[in-house]
């Protein structure tokens, strides 16, 4: 269970792409720039993912930057470390690294296709390159706020996710 969360730890990186409340009539626009994400939104994401009931207890911290270029490329950084401190043997789990790829919009469809990934997973247990997936999320965007809703890995459901951005 473990291992299946450490694998869509890359899909949640995605979902600290967004953007959220338009206040720029381009979403295109509105992305350039540079985002930082809260990883420690992900926490009862990744609590859900290890437990159906979410009642593993785990601590989400680190940094992850978006940068969307005004020529349509991409950079992603992630930086995070998650603590579990369940019932069951507990520890850190880390994700570093960096991704390269192209990003696209088409009304409030915000695609990311990839082209490099230097991102790994690691933990006592061992280590596992992380795989980047390209995807399509429906974004909205305003001057500090990203918000996209990403697919949940229920059929018909899907999760909104919001964080604060800085502008470099």
């Amino acid at each position: 269970m473990l291992r299946r969360a450490l694998l869509l730890c890359p899909v949640a990186a995605l979902a600290l792409t967004g953007c959220g409340g338009s206040d720029h009539d381009d979403l295109a626009s509105c992305l350039v720039g540079t985002w930082d994400g809260n990883p420690s939104e992900m926490e009862p994401e990744l609590a859900r993912l290890l437990s159906e009931d979410g009642s593993v207890s785990l601590t989400v911290s680190g940094s992850q930057v978006q940068t969307f270029q005004a020529d349509g490329t991409y950079h992603l950084a992630v930086d995070i470390a998650i603590d579990l401190a369940s019932d069951g043997p507990g520890g850190d789990v880390f994700e570093q690294g960096t991704a390269e790829g192209a990003w696209t919009v088409e009304g409030d469809r915000l695609t990311l296709t990839y082209t490099s990934t230097a991102i790994t997973l690691w933990s006592a247990a061992g280590s596992v390159a992380s795989t980047m997936r390209d995807g399509t999320y429906r974004v909205t965007c305003s001057a500090t706020t990203l918000t996209s809703t990403v697919p949940d890995d229920t059929p018909g459901s899907s999760r909104t996710v919001s964080y604060t951005s800085q502008r470099r």
